[in-house]
């Protein structure tokens, strides 16, 4: 059997994150990281002041990430506005992500595509900008994260906490169906087999979003987990969150992100080293196996994957898939509008099924990007979403020695995206801005460790 190495060494070569010289270093520290400036650049007032605001910001950002749509968008575009400013004034260096010109087409395109989009309202050509805010979002986060490094590990921490909190209460809110300790309305309940189940959504008010989210989380404290495995004491703390979400996921019986799970955890699991791989393999072919045993409710949900007549659910999801494919064939190269396909869906199926039939996204990633931007737009996604997967994947192989920050980092965030992605065949999770946004995390909180990780070396050089 090949080694993993076989896999990593031989992709293409593409751009790193941009470094900083040793000229500039000494131009704009970063504040908080203590390994290198501690000492050197003592903060001053106004920067201290600066910090706690940041501080603060991180704290409710993190927050809402776990808990409030609204408290995301919020202290988003707080962070937005302010990363815009601290970048136009010069006061906080633009942390590169090694995409830039990707992006860029990308957002060329999916502004042509709005432009083209005659049956489009004009308010929707003209929102298509607010759906790319999640660019300027990205670019925020790593310059925060890069400036403050210090917040780097602590958000994450801090992040992972909350959710297992959630997740505790989600396992509760699954037997109970009570939102919010009856503040807000009730779960609906769903039977499985006989048994009647309140499918776990946290604080949000839809099961997917808040599964897609539990799910990156977990993936994020096996990943710690199992980079610890090569220390004298492992990671018992994120051992323990993994194990409290993992239990919470069962309880929102989503289907697709127990498959993404297991395939996160294998996939992490053979990256770290192919002997874990295997026991993981069978570990995870023995829970799954348990599970269905001594629960009908999980036993009748895993059935109903591979089943030949699908569930409703399943059935509706052919239909998007059908009109979402047909929506590109009729606009392959700038698509229907960026986003807006559920806008396009009923036309669609009257036109296949003779009826309005199901509305919605496409409940798959690739069909929604590939219908709303087209194949030009479809491949700038592919390369930026695969070139993050890679860098992470890079990034811990180069560490994998080393009982590392940057090492835990990064395996994290390899197996987060993989669930996300492999979520993403049955869920439309890069459209959803609650996934969406743990997912920018991800990718700035690597930007920025790679950077924390290079000024290190080169503070290393200078004494």
């Amino acid at each position: 059997m090949p080694s993993v190495s076989c896999y990593v060494m031989k992709m293409p070569s593409v751009p790193m994150p941009q470094t900083i010289s040793a000229s500039n270093r000494h131009a704009i520290p970063a504040i908080g990281d203590s390994e290198v400036h501690k000492n050197e650049f003592p903060l001053t007032l106004k920067e201290s002041a600066l910090k706690h605001l940041i501080s603060g910001l991180f704290v409710l950002y993190a927050m809402s990430l776990a808990s409030s749509m609204a408290g995301m968008e919020i202290f988003g575009s707080i962070l937005s506005f302010a990363g815009l400013v601290a970048a136009i004034s010069g006061r906080v260096p633009l942390r590169r992500s090694g995409v830039e010109w990707v992006l860029l087409l990308f957002s060329v395109v999916v502004f042509i595509g709005a432009c083209l989009a005659a049956d489009l309202p004009l308010k929707l050509r003209i929102d298509v900008a607010g759906q790319l805010r999640w660019i300027l979002l990205l670019y925020a986060l790593t310059m925060f994260f890069t400036q403050f490094a210090d917040w780097q590990k602590r958000f994450v921490d801090l992040l992972l906490a909350l959710y297992v909190i959630v997740a505790v209460y989600g396992i509760y809110q699954a037997f109970t169906g009570d939102l919010f300790f009856g503040i807000l309305s009730p779960v609906g309940a769903d039977t499985y087999a006989g048994h009647t189940f309140f499918r776990a959504r946290g604080f949000f008010s839809n099961t997917m979003s808040y599964s897609y989210c539990l799910g990156q989380c977990l993936a994020m404290a096996f990943g710690f987990f199992l980079c610890s495995l090569k220390s004298k004491s492992p990671d018992k703390k994120n051992l323990a969150f993994f194990v409290a979400m993992a239990i919470g996921l069962v309880f929102t019986f989503t289907r697709g992100a127990w498959v993404g799970t297991g395939v996160a955890l294998l996939a992490m699991s053979f990256l770290y080293n192919w002997r874990v791989g295997l026991w993981a393999l069978a570990a995870v072919v023995a829970v799954v196996g348990v599970a269905a045993f001594a629960s009908p409710a999980v036993h009748e949900r895993l059935i109903t994957i591979s089943q030949s007549t699908p569930d409703q659910s399943v059935a509706q999801r052919y239909d998007l898939w059908r009109a979402n494919w047909e929506m590109f064939k009729d606009h392959p190269w700038f698509g229907i509008g960026y986003g807006y396909n559920y806008y396009f869906t009923p036309e669609y199926n009257l036109r296949i099924f003779g009826h309005p039939a199901f509305v919605a996204q496409a409940h798959n990633n690739f069909l929604q990007v590939i219908a709303g931007c087209g194949i030009i737009g479809f491949f700038c996604w592919l390369y930026f979403c695969g070139y993050f997967i890679w860098l992470s994947a890079r990034t811990f192989w180069q560490n994998r020695h080393k009982d590392s920050w940057l090492a835990g980092i990064s395996l994290a965030v390899f197996g987060a995206q993989i669930f996300f992605h492999v979520g993403g065949l049955t869920q439309s999770t890069f459209f959803d801005a609650k996934p969406l946004y743990i997912l920018l995390c991800e990718w700035a909180v690597l930007i920025a460790a790679i950077g924390s990780q290079n000024l290190r070396m080169i503070g290393a050089q200078n004494k």
